[in-house]
């Protein structure tokens, strides 16, 4: 199941940044068609995996949350972010789990910034350290991460 949301996750964003590369604006749904296609090329029983489905589901749900917020401040558009993904994934967890965390908005407005600001550069300046001073980036930043 990691193996394939790694997957998912690669394969979306080398579409996302083959957009970026060649300097052009897709429409959310030419990237998430263009994503599902290549997953299902490269794994065609990936359709089969819940984790599919909650995956292409969260992505369009930030791709559509997000395409018309251009001039709100960033609070105002991570609060909205976080409320679409909750309301946006909710039939679907409901369809296939036949439950829904109701704290799981909560949690993902701690969690999501712990991690994006504390734990990716932690663990990505321990990996550059890696090569030069192995013993600090093992004792320092990954244990901090």
């Amino acid at each position: 199941m990691k193996a394939l949301r790694r997957q998912l996750a690669l394969i979306m964003l080398a579409v996302a940044m083959s957009g970026m590369l060649r300097r052009r604006r897709f429409p959310p749904s030419q990237l998430l068609a263009v994503a599902a296609l290549l997953v299902l090329l490269y794994d065609p029983l990936s359709v089969m995996a819940s984790e599919f489905w909650l995956s292409f589901a969260a992505v369009a749900v930030i791709l559509y949350a997000m395409h018309g917020t251009a001039g709100a401040s960033w609070w105002r558009k991570w609060g909205y972010l976080q409320w679409a993904i909750a309301l946006g994934m909710l039939p679907l967890m409901l369809a296939l789990f036949q439950q829904v965390s109701l704290v799981a908005p909560l949690a993902n407005m701690i969690a999501v910034p712990v991690f994006d600001l504390l734990a990716v550069p932690l663990t990505l300046t321990g990996v550059l350290l890696l090569g030069v001073l192995p013993d600090a980036a093992a004792s320092i930043f990954f244990k901090l991460a």
